[in-house]
């Protein structure tokens, strides 16, 4: 649909791995070549692993971690290099999450992962203030995304029926819902532009109210009528 909404020539898909040094330089060099400079960043790709502690595979808490921090660290990198080059500034925005900030059971790749990204922008922000880049994060809630899901289906009918019951399940939301993908998108670009000219190094919270109450209310779950398997995720 955004590839639909923009004229010809205004969008450049490239498909690779974020963790991989060599597609993090080609992507900013290819949107150099498109576009002819590079605003702004946004590092969106995340992965989850639901285990719990003592059945978390190391290779997946790597993948976890390779995704989560390494792929920020180096788009955050690459672009801050053409940023300083160009010497106009910059907007740089990973999307971290309120796991960041919450011990929570079946998370230790997860959670950790992003409270390092979330760090990492904080840091990134001090450095690249002088010349005029911002750093910020986006810690979203619960949304409604496949990440949500143990096995999320390709057919988008069977993945809205996967996701109904976290939809269902927002009795712990203040808003009374969970996010949805609308939602982080309108926050990542209020930190892109220069409305938020005057804004680096901190987050933007996008849960609903959840983690101002957290204290008064228990983890989001799916609603009591969902079954046994709705319920175990």
């Amino acid at each position: 649909m955004v590839a639909d909404s923009l004229p010809s020539g205004q969008l450049l898909t490239l498909v690779g791995d974020v963790t991989s040094s060599e597609h993090g330089r080609l992507t900013v060099q290819r949107a150099v070549e498109a576009f002819g400079r590079l605003d702004v960043v946004c590092n969106v790709a995340g992965i989850g692993a639901r285990f719990s502690l003592r059945e978390l595979p190391e290779d997946t808490f790597d993948r976890v971690l390779a995704v989560n921090v390494k792929g920020p660290w180096l788009y955050t990198k690459y672009a801050s290099e053409q940023m300083l080059a160009q010497g106009t500034g910059g907007s740089i925005i990973t999307v971290s999450s309120i796991a960041a900030g919450f011990g929570l059971p079946m998370q230790t790749a997860y959670g950790p992962s992003k409270a390092a990204a979330l760090q990492l922008m904080r840091s990134a922000a001090m450095e690249l203030a002088p010349f005029g880049i911002r750093c910020n994060s986006v810690l979203p809630g619960i949304v409604a995304t496949p990440i949500l899901v143990d096995a999320p289906s390709e057919d988008p009918d069977e993945l809205k029926r996967q996701l109904a019951p976290f939809r269902q399940g927002a009795q712990n939301v203040p808003l009374g819902r969970v996010g949805e993908p609308g939602d982080i998108a309108s926050t990542l670009a209020f930190l892109a532009s220069d409305e938020s000219s005057y804004i680096t190094g901190t987050q933007i919270v996008v849960d609903g109210g959840w983690t101002a109450g957290s204290a008064t209310r228990g983890v989001l779950a799916p609603s009591p009528d969902s079954t046994p398997d709705q319920k175990r995720r």
